[in-house]
């Protein structure tokens, strides 16, 4: 999965993205974070802190220093500093973010799941009927063709809804793989204001061991 990591930054300059084992860094935490989940169990508040974590020192990497406080907004989505767009997602063993420099890119997403995430019940909402044909057709197995559809959605959600503000159901996104080169596109046609930044985007994505992971970046205009 690093390796992917690497390519994914090298595809897109200036977007930087890591990935950690989840771990306990709510020591580190900023007090506008702490407050976010000061009651949530623990294994809750070590996602949240290790994505904060990775947050910071990618930040860190781009030359923007390491104090920067990400709060929780709308939607519980991260709030990010000026000049950065990003994105996080978490397995219960897994952290990783992604952020890349607003001026070169409208918004960014990333997804990552446990290959078993999806169930036969949650597959009929996720796939549109064109998609279901992807069974019989990808090179790899059942489950993970319904994993890395699920990761490829929900990646696209993360970038394009900051934009668009509007909520997308997953049979409303279509996604149409390359499996040759592990690349995807999306296709949001009965919203023209998501579909206006989908048609810009790229999304890649891994299958390693036992995890998916997907990412959708949307090049500024």
């Amino acid at each position: 999965m690093h390796s992917w990591l690497t390519s994914l930054s090298a595809r897109y300059v200036g977007a930087v993205a890591s990935m950690e084992p989840v771990s306990d860094h709510w020591p580190d935490l900023q007090a506008g974070e702490r407050v976010t989940l000061s009651r949530a169990v623990k294994q809750r508040r070590d996602e949240f802190s290790t994505g904060r974590y990775l947050c910071r020192r990618l930040m860190s990497v781009m030359g923007l220093g390491y104090d920067h406080r990400i709060t929780v907004g709308a939607n519980r989505a991260p709030v990010w500093p000026p000049g950065i767009v990003g994105s996080i997602s978490h397995t219960k063993n897994l952290c990783i973010a992604m952020l890349a420099p607003s001026g070169l890119y409208d918004g960014v997403g990333v997804d990552l799941e446990e290959t078993n995430r999806v169930s036969e019940e949650i597959w009929t909402y996720v796939a549109t009927d064109l998609e279901r044909d992807l069974l019989g057709r990808a090179p790899i197995g059942r489950h993970e063709v319904m994993t890395v559809l699920f990761c490829a959605k929900e990646a696209v959600f993360k970038a394009v809804h900051p934009l668009s503000d509007e909520f997308l159901e997953f049979r409303q996104v279509t996604i149409a793989f390359d499996w040759s080169v592990g690349t995807f596109t999306a296709c949001c046609g009965d919203h023209p204001k998501s579909e206006r930044y989908a048609q810009r985007g790229e999304g890649l994505f891994e299958i390693v061991s036992d995890h998916v992971c997907a990412a959708f970046v949307i090049p500024a205009d």
